[in-house]
C-alpha cells in the first residue's frame, strides 16, 4: 500500500513539476506587450464601401466590377449610357430656344440614377444593402492595401512606433446611422483585445471619425475599454459647411457665380485659365436656367442622402440641428429617421460630459489636434466657398475651430481677439491673439496649428510626432509638461513630397552600385538635413521646402529616377492674367450675371 501511495505521490510531483514548466516556460516566451493597440477613426474619404446582393456578395456592373466606392459610389457603366441620350435632345432644345424645355428635368434624372446606390428611405435605411471592407489589424493586410491606407493617412509612423499588429483602421458606412457604427465599432473592439491580448485601446478619431467617437461614448462610455483619445483634426460638433448645405445659404452672388468659382476649382488642377473659358461658356445658358440647372441637382443630392440618412446628419452642428430639424424632419411624418438623428444630436449635446465622465472614473486620456486661421475652402477643396459662411469662420478650411477644439473662442482668420482681459483666459490665448483656448472642454489638451489645412494634417511631421508622443509615450501629459518642445500654439507644415516620395528614394539611392565619394556624401548630408526636419516638433515650413529641394537635388546629382535640378520658377503673384481670365473679366464688367441671350 505504502509502495502505491508513493508512485503516486512521485507521479503527482512529476505532473506538478513538467506542467510548472511549461507554465514558466509560457510566461518567458510571451512577455508582456507595453504597447496599447491604437484603432484608428477615419475620415470621410477613409472607408471604401461596395454594393452587396442579397447574399452579402459583391454586386458585379455591366464591365464585371464591383460597384464601389469611398464618398460616394457612382456606377459610370450605368450612368453614362443613361445620361448622354437623356441629356442630348433636353440639352439642344434649351440652347436653341434659350429657355429651359426639359433641361431641369433631365438634369434630376441623371442625378437621381448617380446617387441611386446610396438613396435612402423615409426610415433611413438604403435602398440597396451597402457593405464596408472591413479589415484587421494592418499586418494581416496586403501590400496593395498598405499603399491605398497610406494614401489616406501617414501610417507608417505610427506602425513603425508600435507594430502593425496594433495598429487598425476601423471603417464604418457613410450612409449609415453613427450610432449603428458605434456599436460596431464595440464589437470589433472586442476583437482587437481579443487578437492582441489588451485590456484597453487607444482611439485617434480623425475628421468626420470624431462622429462615431462621438456615438461610441454616448453608449459605451462605461466599458472601459479605451486608454486614450487623440481627436486630430476631428467633427465633434459638425461644421460650418454642411450647416450651410441644410440650411440652403449659399454664396451664390453673380461675381462668384460667373467669374470666380470655376477658376477656384480648377486652379487646384493647375487650369485656371480652363476655368475662365467654362465661365464664358456657361453663359449660353439663360441666367435663369443655369440657376435652375443647379437647384435641380441640389435638390437630389439633398432628397437622396442628405435628407434621409443619419451620418450626414452628424455632420451638421447641434445648433443648426435643433434650428431647423422640426420643419425639415418633422416627428410625424419621419417617426424612425427622427429617433435616429435625435440619439445622435443627444449623444452630440453630452459629448463633452461624456468625455470628463471617462477621464474623471477611468483615467483616460484626451488630447485635440486642432487646425485654425484659414477661410472655409482655403488652399484646396475650393469649391466649398460656395458655402455662404465661408468667410465668416476661422477653421482649418474644412472644420471650424469651435468643433475640432470643443469650445475655443476665435476671431476670424487674421484678426485679433478683443477683450481677453483675464489672467487665465490670457494663459490660454495665442501669440497671434487670434484663438483664445479657455473655453475648450480640456484647455490644457488642445493643440493648436496655425495655417494648418485639414487635408495636410497627416503631412505635417510636427503633428505627426505630436500624435505619437501622446500615443505611445509618457512623454508629455498636457500643454504644460514641454512647451518648448511642443507648444500650444504651433505652426502648420506640409512635408508631404519630402515623407512619401523624396526620402524614402533617398533611402533607395543608397544602395546602389556605383556611387562616387562626393555622390554619397551629398545624398547622406540631405538625408541627415530631411530626417531632422521629420523630427521636428515646431512648425517651420522654409525648412520643409529647403529638405525638400536639396533631397530632390540630391537624387539628381546620383542619377537615380527621374529627379531634376531644375526649379520651378519662383511665384512672383505678379503673373499676367491668361486671355480667357481677360475675357471673362470683361464680359462680368459689361454685362454682369448674365447669360449671353439675357442682354436682350
Amino acid at each position: 500500500m505504502k509502495k502505491h501511495l508513493l508512485k503516486l505521490v512521485s507521479l503527482v510531483l512529476a505532473l506538478a513539476l513538467v506542467f510548472g514548466a511549461v507554465a514558466v516556460g509560457t510566461t518567458a516566451q510571451e512577455p508582456e506587450c507595453d504597447k496599447t493597440p491604437v484603432v484608428i477613426l477615419p475620415g470621410i474619404n477613409h472607408s471604401k464601401a461596395y454594393i452587396a446582393d442579397e447574399n452579402g456578395e459583391p454586386k458585379l456592373n455591366k464591365d464585371g466590377k464591383r460597384i464601389e466606392g469611398q464618398t460616394v459610389i457612382i456606377d459610370t457603366s450605368d450612368l453614362l449610357p443613361f445620361a448622354i441620350p437623356r441629356a442630348i435632345v433636353p440639352l439642344l432644345l434649351t440652347l436653341i430656344f434659350q429657355t429651359d424645355i426639359g433641361w431641369s428635368e433631365a438634369v434630376t434624372d441623371i442625378a437621381e440614377r448617380a446617387f441611386k446606390w446610396q438613396a435612402a428611405d423615409d426610415e433611413g435605411n438604403t435602398y440597396e444593402n451597402i457593405e464596408v471592407y472591413r479589415y484587421g489589424s494592418l499586418a494581416s493586410v496586403s501590400e496593395d492595401q498598405m499603399n491605398w491606407f497610406r494614401v489616406m493617412l501617414p501610417i507608417d509612423p505610427l506602425c513603425d512606433a508600435i507594430g502593425k499588429d496594433h495598429v487598425y483602421f476601423f471603417t464604418f458606412n457613410l450612409a449609415g446611422d453613427p450610432m449603428e457604427s458605434a456599436k460596431e465599432l464595440d464589437e470589433y473592439i472586442q476583437m482587437v483585445k481579443k487578437e492582441t491580448g489588451h485590456d484597453q485601446v487607444d482611439f485617434l478619431p480623425v475628421s468626420l471619425g470624431g462622429t462615431i467617437l462621438t456615438a461610441y461614448v454616448e453608449q459605451f462610455k462605461d466599458k472601459n475599454d479605451v486608454r486614450r483619445i487623440v481627436n486630430a483634426v476631428a467633427v465633434l460638433n459638425g461644421t460650418n459647411i454642411i450647416d450651410d448645405f441644410y440650411k440652403r445659404e449659399w454664396n451664390l452672388d453673380d461675381e462668384f457665380i460667373y467669374n470666380e468659382f470655376l477658376p477656384i476649382i480648377m486652379e487646384e488642377s493647375g487650369d485656371k485659365d480652363m476655368g475662365y473659358l467654362i465661365s464664358i461658356a456657361l453663359r449660353i445658358l439663360p441666367k435663369d436656367v443655369l440657376y435652375g440647372t443647379l437647384t435641380s441637382f441640389y435638390n437630389v443630392l439633398y432628397n437622396t442622402m442628405l435628407l434621409k440618412i443619419p451620418q450626414f446628419w452628424a455632420m451638421c452642428s447641434k445648433e443648426t440641428y435643433a434650428q431647423i430639424i422640426d420643419s425639415v424632419l418633422p416627428k410625424d411624418k419621419y417617426p424612425v429617421l427622427r429617433a435616429k438623428t435625435d440619439a445622435f444630436q443627444q449623444a452630440r449635446i453630452n459629448l463633452e460630459s461624456n468625455l470628463k465622465y471617462m477621464k474623471e472614473k477611468y483615467g483616460v486620456e484626451i488630447n485635440n489636434i486642432v487646425g485654425y486661421s484659414l477661410a472655409t475652402g482655403d488652399v484646396t477643396y475650393s469649391f466649398f466657398k460656395i458655402a455662404k459662411s465661408t468667410n465668416s469662420v476661422n477653421s482649418d478650411s474644412i472644420i471650424n475651430v469651435e468643433s475640432a477644439s470643443l469650445g475655443a473662442v476665435c476671431a476670424l482668420p487674421g484678426e485679433q481677439l478683443r477683450g481677453i482681459t483675464s489672467p487665465t483666459d490670457r494663459k490660454y490665448l495665442s501669440p497671434d491673439g487670434e484663438i483664445c483656448a479657455a473655453d475648450c472642454a480640456f484647455p490644457d489638451n488642445t493643440w493648436f496649428y496655425k495655417d494648418m489645412h485639414h487635408e495636410d494634417t497627416g503631412n505635417s511631421a510636427p503633428i505627426i510626432n505630436l500624435v505619437l508622443s501622446l500615443l505611445v509615450t509618457d512623454e508629455i501629459k498636457d500643454v504644460r509638461s514641454n512647451p518648448e518642445k511642443y507648444p500650444q500654439f504651433n505652426f502648420g507644415t506640409n512635408n508631404k513630397r519630402l515623407r512619401r516620395w523624396n526620402l524614402p528614394d533617398c533611402y533607395k539611392a543608397r544602395e546602389m552600385e556605383g556611387l562616387t565619394a562626393e555622390q554619397s556624401e551629398v545624398l547622406e548630408a540631405a538625408i541627415a538635413q530631411a530626417e531632422k526636419v521629420m523630427a521636428a516638433t515646431i512648425g517651420n515650413q522654409a525648412d520643409v521646402d529647403a529638405a525638400t529641394l536639396a533631397t530632390n537635388n540630391a537624387l539628381a546629382f546620383c542619377g537615380y529616377g527621374n529627379y531634376s535640378t531644375k526649379e520651378p520658377e519662383a511665384d512672383t503673384g505678379d503673373s499676367k492674367p491668361g486671355i480667357f481670365e481677360v475675357i471673362s473679366t470683361i464680359l462680368f464688367k459689361v454685362i454682369g450675371g448674365k447669360g449671353f441671350s439675357d442682354i436682350f
